[in-house]
């Protein structure tokens, strides 16, 4: 795959991310309520390192290490996060996603989430998807059980602050192909 491709949904596009993202990324990924959820946006965000992150998936892209799309809405194509997945090795990836808060609670993430591990799977050969969360963000953990992931264990990592805890989750390709409301995003 040469390019990353754009995926649609039924209110979203995921596209690729691009130069002129840096604003929309830096004023999103910017606000502290969005980092203290994630485990990889430090706080303060400027745009330069916006700028830096987009260049940086682009690189990992091409490395063939990470695969970071710009969430947008249908209407009017306005960016509203990015979801994407981390390549830990042949046979598992890591998914991850981020929204702006002014599209929390929307389902955007769900369905961000959704698309992506349904192209992933559908593309890759990997046995598994993982995914983790801050234990104080239970939101992130309600969207991956929509997704069907599993819990499968708590650790203490090094986010912003010393000994976070962390939930971890996983889904199975398997159960991903078997699961009773199988729909394709093509």
């Amino acid at each position: 795959m040469n390019t990353l491709p754009t995926l649609l949904t039924q209110n979203l596009v995921l596209r690729p991310l691009r130069a002129d993202d840096v604003a929309q990324v830096a004023l999103l990924a910017g606000n502290l309520n969005v980092a203290r959820n994630t485990r990889r946006i430090p706080h303060p965000y400027s745009e330069e390192m916006a700028k830096t992150f987009i260049a940086d998936q682009r690189s990992a892209f091409n490395k063939g290490q990470e695969w970071t799309w710009a969430v947008c809405l249908k209407d009017g194509l306005t960016l509203v996060g990015c979801a994407g997945v981390l390549f830990e090795d042949e046979m598992s990836a890591e998914l991850g996603y981020w929204l702006g808060e002014p599209y929390w609670g929307k389902g955007y993430a769900s369905e961000a989430g959704r698309a992506v591990i349904d192209h992933v799977f559908n593309t890759c050969t990997l046995w598994e998807l993982n995914a983790r969360h801050l234990f104080t963000n239970p939101a992130s953990g309600r969207v991956l059980t929509k997704l069907g992931f599993q819990l499968v264990g708590f650790t203490r990592g090094t986010c912003r602050e010393e000994g976070q805890e962390i939930v971890q989750h996983r889904l199975l390709h398997a159960a991903w192909v078997a699961r009773p409301d199988r729909a394709s995003f093509a």
